[in-house]
């Protein structure tokens, strides 16, 4: 990580935006270049929109740069050019899901 010149943090959830704010107060003063990349069309889609663009103008000051509506593959990586990729985008169980029953129910995807 420290030997990387540019790194692209994937996905634009509470741990991506965690991930990039760390990665800038560890690396900022612009000797890295830093940037995030999500899908959809904001930053922390699970808060408030405040919360979102809150956030995108922080990174955005800090030196980040900030990629919405953009999904990653192998054209995108090579088109942003970034050294090294951080997968941030999350998880989502497979499984069953008929183990959780009742109220609760709705909060599986």
């Amino acid at each position: 990580m420290r030997s990387a010149k540019s790194i692209l943090v994937v996905g634009g959830g509470a741990n991506g935006v965690e991930y990039i704010g760390q990665l800038l107060s560890t690396f900022g003063n612009n000797s890295k270049k830093l940037g995030i990349l999500t899908r959809g069309p904001r930053l922390l889609p699970n808060l408030v929109s405040r919360a979102s663009e809150l956030a995108e103008l922080y990174l955005r000051r800090q030196g980040a740069f900030v990629y919405l509506n953009t999904d990653f593959n192998d054209d995108i990586k090579r088109e942003l050019d970034y050294e090294l990729v951080v997968d941030c985008t999350g998880y989502k169980f497979p499984g069953p899901r008929d183990f959780m029953r009742g109220e609760l129910t709705s909060c599986l995807c």
